[in-house]
């Protein structure tokens, strides 16, 4: 049986991440209160580490004699988005509004781990990897992920009660299979405003 207090106490477990978010929008009214574009820019940035020693001295480290683990990770994720928004009212009851849009994003992810075991002291903790007797392979990977849309949503309005929408994607993405790369994604949808209603 493992003592849990012995457990929490005993286990070096630590995690850190930065991270930085940004966007960037711009926007152009080509026609005032009827045609308007926009693009949108934004970029995700994480680093992290983490770090871990089950010491010999523990129930789960004993196993091991001791065990130090560390990994590091990289996130980067870039995406892209343009819209043109067509919007009018059309006598006293009917309103329409067309978006066309076009989406691009990238991630890539990068990592990197290595692990010691087999420790003479735990006085180490997990700074000092060289001094475990068993070594372990370090592992890495990296991916990289793609995607690209393009879509179109046409909403109708009338007495601003009832709403019919219907929505096209067109989507391409690099984790699709290499058959099917790209597929169209429609949607309908209604919609009924009760509190308009006497």
């Amino acid at each position: 049986m493992r003592n849990p207090v012995a457990v929490a106490e005993q286990i070096q477990d630590f995690a850190n991440t930065t991270r930085a978010l940004g966007n960037v929008r711009a926007q152009l009214d080509i026609l005032p209160e009827m045609l308007q574009g926009q693009i949108i820019l934004g970029v995700d940035r994480s680093e992290s580490t983490r770090r871990i020693y089950f010491p010999a001295n523990s129930a789960v480290g004993a196993e091991w004699n001791g065990r130090a683990f560390q990994k590091s990770r990289e996130l980067t994720g870039v995406t892209f988005q343009g819209l043109m928004t067509f919007s009018h009212r059309f006598g006293a009851s009917h309103d329409v509004e067309v978006v066309g849009g076009y989406e691009w994003a990238e991630f890539d992810t990068d990592e990197f781990a290595a692990e010691a075991r087999d420790f003479l002291t735990d006085a180490f903790s997990f700074d000092n990897l060289a001094a475990g007797a068993n070594l372990q392979t370090p592992s890495s990977f990296r991916t990289q992920k793609t995607g690209v849309g393009v879509f179109s949503r046409v909403t109708y309005g009338f007495n601003d009660k009832y709403f019919l929408t219907g929505v096209i994607r067109y989507d391409g993405s690099s984790v699709f299979g290499a058959a099917n790369k790209w597929g169209a994604f429609p949607a309908v949808s209604a919609s009924w405003r009760i509190s308009e209603e006497e």
